[in-house]
């Protein structure tokens, strides 16, 4: 998928793609992302590297979902199947008596750059403690919200063509940024700005928060954007 989104993203720097139609390709595609993670959750099933580097598209022609016409259009996005591969760090969590899923980890794995900020905190505890340089505490997280993390990261390079920062760490400007509810400031800056509608920069601030006030799978799925 990921090569899939460049390509696109070329098309749409050339001029030869609008907006408005990659919009309708962004939101069949992450759509079936969502559903992906969302049965997994359901299944009790983390996978703990969601990345477009790790989503497979059939094989369709990126310019022909581009069509004008809305008739058209649709029938091309029908088109679109996406796949979740790569499950090797993926982990099945166990039930509580009440049949809740017990999300709670410490896990450390993935791509630097998809990271959630908890999980970007143990790795900086981890690192200190292997030096000797710090008995830092660890603080567990939610692996079925770090997954919706992934998701909010995948959804930004989808529609922008890049990632958002480097890492989800103080020292990052990216990161600090983001947090503070700064996106279309991001934006901005690199004249991406009309990349997004005033809903899209919503969702991707409530899917890129700390953990206690990112969106839930659920909530995420209500989504009107989703609709």
């Amino acid at each position: 998928l990921f090569e899939f989104v460049r390509r696109a993203h070329e098309g749409i720097c050339a001029g030869s793609v609008s907006i408005v139609a990659w919009h309708r390709v962004a939101r069949r595609m992450f759509k079936q992302m969502v559903n992906g993670i969302a049965c997994m959750h359901s299944q009790s099933v983390a996978h703990f590297d969601v990345s477009l580097e790790n989503m497979l598209i059939n094989d369709v022609n990126v310019w022909s979902l581009m069509k004008d016409s809305p008739d058209e259009a649709d029938e091309n996005m029908n088109a679109i199947q996406l796949k979740i591969c790569d499950l090797g760090l993926a982990e099945v969590f166990a039930k509580n008596e009440h049949g809740r899923t017990q999300w709670s980890t410490i896990k450390n794995c993935g791509k630097r750059n998809y990271k959630c900020p908890e999980m970007s905190a143990i790795h900086h505890a981890e690192a200190l403690a292997a030096h000797g340089l710090h008995n830092a505490t660890i603080v567990p997280f939610s692996a079925a919200a770090n997954d919706v993390w992934c998701l909010g990261i995948s959804l930004f390079m989808v529609l922008i063509g890049g990632r958002p920062f480097e890492a989800s760490i103080h020292g990052d400007p990216g990161f600090h940024l983001v947090m503070a509810g700064q996106i279309p400031q991001i934006l901005a800056r690199w004249n991406r700005t009309h990349y997004v509608t005033e809903q899209l920069v919503q969702l991707l601030t409530a899917l890129l928060r700390f953990e206690h006030q990112r969106i839930s799978m659920a909530q995420l799925k209500q989504h009107a954007w989703l609709k």
